[in-house]
């Protein structure tokens, strides 16, 4: 994200980039390395997924 943002801020690009991670299963160390990246971290918060 911080890439990103650098080569908006470069281009005088406003927009404001939201970038998120969705997974299953994620240890603490991949959870925190995601958000301290700006990302937001999408995870089951239950025993199954509903469609």
């Amino acid at each position: 994200m911080e890439k990103l943002r650098n080569y908006a801020g470069l281009h005088h690009d406003k927009r404001v980039y939201l970038g998120a991670v969705a997974g299953v299963v994620f240890n603490e160390g991949e959870k925190t390395y995601a958000l301290k990246k700006g990302f937001y971290v999408i995870e089951p918060s239950g025993g199954t997924f509903n469609w």
